[in-house]
């Protein structure tokens, strides 16, 4: 089951940024260069996983407001 899916910049060989394709399942984040490698999770790219992961809540300043452990994969801080 897909939580969420979209593009991002991911940053590789050292400084470069390349936009790449993400998968939210889970506590796992998938990575692909193709949108269309989506569907099997053996052509991703890689993988990130959020298990022990923390959110936080910035404010407009990009300071923490709240901060709290990742309980379910799409639960705000």
């Amino acid at each position: 089951m897909v939580d969420k899916k979209g593009y991002l910049l991911a940053q590789v060989e050292g400084k470069r940024w390349k936009k790449r394709w993400f998968v939210l399942r889970g506590f796992f984040l998938y990575y692909y260069n193709k949108k269309e490698d989506q569907e099997d999770l053996a052509g991703a790219e890689g993988e990130i996983s959020l298990e022990h992961s923390v959110v936080s809540l910035l404010n407009q300043d990009g300071k923490p407001v709240r901060t709290s452990p990742l309980t379910s994969p799409l639960s705000p801080p």
